[in-house]
């Protein structure tokens, strides 16, 4: 699994630095990076700012792999949780969801949490696959497009203000707290 979500093309075109830097993430901001994986954006998201980054993750393997990453790196404001419900009410600035969305059970839910950990007029990101075939990800079927995934953000109380495409395989929507 390790070697999959860091695999060396995957990296480059989701590319964690100068994509923090398109969703507007600043040194004086704070983020939680749901599905955090191996950490390829909470990592990159430390080393740019001191202020607080929270990396959710469920599988138990790789908490394993981030809290190893996290004493191999001295990133002392990463904050490693299971479950987005320890995460503090209104600390964040910026949520991010990278490849996770088509993978939720309950989407409803999911943005009901992000909303509460997000403060008054943050950001959430999400990174998907594309709506059609490409050379990795889930099966077209399960994929979210864009506009199915602006809607869900509606009804939650998330307003779009942008989407753009990510290289060859991934889109970016960028949503705004209400």
């Amino acid at each position: 699994m390790i070697e999959k979500l860091e695999r060396k093309g995957r990296i480059e075109e989701l590319s964690p630095p100068q994509t923090l830097q398109k969703i507007g993430f600043t040194a004086r901001e704070s983020i939680c990076d749901i599905g955090a994986g191996t950490g390829i954006f909470t990592f990159a998201a430390a080393s740019f700012t001191k202020e607080s980054v929270y990396a959710v993750e469920i599988s138990n393997q790789l908490l394993e792999h981030l809290q190893k990453r996290k004493q191999e790196l001295g990133a002392d404001n990463v904050t490693i949780e299971n479950n987005i419900s320890h995460v503090p009410s209104a600390s964040c600035d910026k949520a991010l969801l990278c490849t996770v969305f088509h993978e939720l059970e309950d989407t409803g839910e999911m943005l009901e949490d992000i909303w509460r950990v997000l403060r008054p007029c943050g950001t959430l990101a999400i990174i998907e696959f594309l709506p059609r075939k490409t050379p990795y990800g889930p099966p077209v079927e399960h994929r979210w497009s864009p506009q199915a995934v602006a809607e869900q953000l509606t009804t939650h109380r998330f307003e779009q203000s942008d989407v753009f495409d990510l290289g060859e395989n991934f889109y970016v929507l960028l949503a705004t707290k209400r």
